[in-house]
């Protein structure tokens, strides 16, 4: 999955349409699946693994993981009511 990345990241200077995305299994849902891909070791960021292994922060990993509703309400909750809205809008 890195050397993929790094492939299609490798001319991202000139080619201004260049996307990549660090949830292969949904990239083009809003969903928890980065909860899941951390678990399962498949963060891209060493902060994606110290997400998950931190004592602090893993609780939330593994329940976002197991209940995307719960992803869902803590997601909205912070990024507020306005956002929801245009969620539900664009899904």
């Amino acid at each position: 999955m890195v050397e993929g990345l790094r492939q299609v990241c490798k001319n991202y200077t000139m080619d201004p349409s260049m996307a990549a995305f660090n949830d292969v299994r949904s990239p083009d849902k809003f969903d928890n699946a980065y909860f899941n891909n951390i678990l399962k070791g498949l963060g891209l960021l060493a902060s994606d693994y110290l997400l998950g292994v931190d004592p602090r922060t893993r609780p939330i990993v593994e329940q976002y993981a197991k209940d995307e509703k719960v992803f869902f309400l803590g997601f909205f909750k912070c990024n507020g009511e306005g956002f929801y809205v245009w969620c539900q809008d664009w899904s």
